[in-house]
């Protein structure tokens, strides 16, 4: 479980340019800490919760992290996820 831990770690900072390997190296961490947690601990509604909350905190994180990088490269690709996200006053 560590060493899954250990790997998403290393391929996030591996592939500090591409988006869709990083979110997958976040969620391959999160899993793993998830279940290295409830391991040791099982209590089922709340090990829920707990994985809950590190799963939305994971797509907040890669959210934030795509509308960083599409206004970093300011493409016409990106031009929808700017929109989207700046303010418009």
């Amino acid at each position: 479980m560590l060493s899954f831990i250990s790997i998403g770690t290393l391929s996030a900072l591996w592939w500090q340019k591409s988006i869709i390997p990083i979110l997958i190296s976040i969620e391959m961490i999160l899993i793993s800490s998830f279940l290295l947690f409830s391991s040791h601990h099982f209590i089922p509604s709340f090990s829920l919760m707990i994985f809950l909350a590190m799963m939305v905190s994971g797509s907040v994180f890669g959210l934030s992290l795509l509308v960083k990088m599409s206004r970093f490269y300011s493409t016409s690709l990106s031009f929808p996820i700017m929109t989207l996200s700046f303010d418009k006053n």
